[in-house]
């Protein structure tokens, strides 16, 4: 078994995880084949995770090949019977960029995200700027305040794997962004970037990631998320409300 042979069963096991909220044991015949290498793959994985409250909100266990989920009991309740992850994982290509947008202005009430649906929308799916305003937030161990965050959301299935050909295309959007270049006359009119502030490219998909483009991201400060962290953030901001995360995207305006 790979390595990304066994993220694809790590991701699986996260999502029935998030699903009904018990722990997830392992059958033997989807696992690398001693303790130590199931214990590096999945902390390898999860290590990117954002934290809740600046804690890992799961607890993986190489004695009896296990994982669960390691959060405040009234935390733990909002996956129990949860239908956001079948829900995110019915969603069409358009419906998933809405949604991931949806995820961080919730993240941020502050972070301005300005969808741009034209045809030539040179790479962006949405950006922003955080001010954190003094606020002490649970996500600022991950997202760095007064700084620029230009994102590309890709829905792919797990067959495909993000390689190094959609990095390069968000990294050169950037480096665009920088001057203002767009393909489009006064597109992405709010983004003014100036010279000394920080730009974080920020790439979400439903897919993996190749190991070159995790070694890129890490050297590069590219913040590299997936449907694990889409689903689980959903739930924790909706309360495993289903009702209320549809009625939002319904009426979500960028």
């Amino acid at each position: 078994m790979t390595k990304l042979d066994y993220i694809e069963e790590l991701k699986k096991a996260l999502i029935e995880l998030m699903t009904n909220g018990e722990e997830y044991s392992f059958a033997s015949f989807q696992l690398p084949k001693n303790n130590g290498k199931f214990y590096s793959y999945s902390e390898e994985y999860l290590i990117q995770k954002p934290k809740y409250k600046d804690k890992y909100w799961f607890e993986i266990n190489a004695e009896n090949f296990s994982i669960k989920l390691n959060l405040p009991i009234e935390v733990q309740d909002f996956f129990q019977d949860n239908q956001i992850p079948k829900y995110i994982n019915k969603l069409d290509a358009n419906s998933f960029e809405k949604v991931s947008s949806l995820l961080f202005k919730k993240i941020f009430n502050n972070l301005l995200i300005e969808e741009n649906r034209q045809s030539y929308d040179d790479g962006i799916d949405f950006y922003g700027y955080y001010v954190s305003d003094g606020e002490v937030h649970k996500f600022t161990n991950f997202f760095q305040k007064n700084t620029w965050y230009i994102g590309q959301v890709k829905q792919y299935s797990y067959k495909n794997t993000i390689g190094t050909k959609y990095i390069r295309e968000l990294l050169g959007t950037i480096e665009l962004a920088k001057y203002n270049i767009w393909s489009l006359k006064d597109s992405y009119s709010n983004m003014n970037i100036k010279s000394y502030e920080a730009i974080i490219p920020l790439f979400l998909t439903s897919s993996k990631y190749s190991s070159t483009v995790i070694d890129i991201a890490q050297r590069l400060g590219i913040k590299l998320l997936d449907d694990i962290d889409l689903i689980f953030w959903l739930t924790i901001f909706y309360e495993s409300n289903i009702d209320e995360l549809k009625n939002d995207l319904d009426n979500f305006n960028a």
